[in-house]
């Protein structure tokens, strides 16, 4: 209940592909959670969000190589649940 109606949410998370992880997410070697854009959307929309921008970005270097992921933007509907 802290967030607003019309509040903000913001955060990123690591990508996979819906090939990889046809339940929406998964569990990587390195012990990090991955999620496919189709499943973030799902859970945004059931939540009562509605997306504004969702970007694929690197996250950071992990052993030098670029780690993949996604920034999400989401603003609460002013009728959702919360």
């Amino acid at each position: 209940k802290a967030l607003a109606p019309e509040g903000w949410l913001g955060f990123t998370v690591e990508v996979v592909s819906l090939q990889r992880a046809p339940g929406g997410y998964c569990l990587d070697p390195g012990g990090r959670f991955r999620h496919t854009p189709e499943y973030l959307e799902s859970l945004l929309k059931a939540s009562g969000f509605v997306l504004e921008r969702m970007d694929e970005v690197v996250l950071r270097s992990e052993f030098c190589k670029p780690t993949s992921g996604l920034a999400v933007l989401a603003r609460m509907g002013s009728t959702a649940r919360r």
